[in-house]
């Protein structure tokens, strides 16, 4: 069973092979410049809060209307990380969808990176981390 669609099978020979390597390769590059500019955004308190961060989860902005100052230090601490949260969550989701062409459903390759492991299986979000450091390494090396 193959993870994905566009996964290579070794019966296509070495030209085969080649080509999809190539397709596999172009779409982790587009993939990778898209995450490079992807942001993942979250609110709270009703919007008053909204924060974005970068994939890694660097806050890249912090925005808070000026009436959320009404609602104390705590309750607007909670906000800020209710907002943070939610912002981490989207930046995964987004991670995650635009990795599908180069890497397949996280759920598959989850299941297949922790197949017969003793540490037992992993996350999708892991696997999907893991398999992005990896192909990071082919592309640093090799391009």
């Amino acid at each position: 069973m193959t993870p994905y669609e566009g996964a290579i099978d070794a019966s296509q020979g070495m030209e085969g092979v080649r080509k999809k390597l190539t397709e596999q390769a172009e779409r982790f590059a587009e993939a990778r410049t898209k995450l490079a500019e992807a942001r993942g955004r979250g609110e709270a308190a009703d919007g008053k809060v909204v924060v974005e961060v970068a994939r890694g989860g660097a806050l890249q902005s912090l925005k808070i209307d000026p009436r959320a100052m009404r609602l104390g230090s705590e309750a607007l601490a909670e906000a800020i990380l209710e907002a943070a949260g939610k912002a981490g969550q989207d930046i995964t989701d987004q991670t995650n969808e635009l990795m599908k062409p180069a890497f397949g459903d996280p759920e598959k390759l989850a299941e297949q990176w922790g197949a017969g492991k003793p540490d037992g299986p992993v996350s999708p979000n892991e696997a999907m981390s893991r398999a992005m450091g990896l192909f990071e390494d082919i592309f640093k090396r090799y391009s």
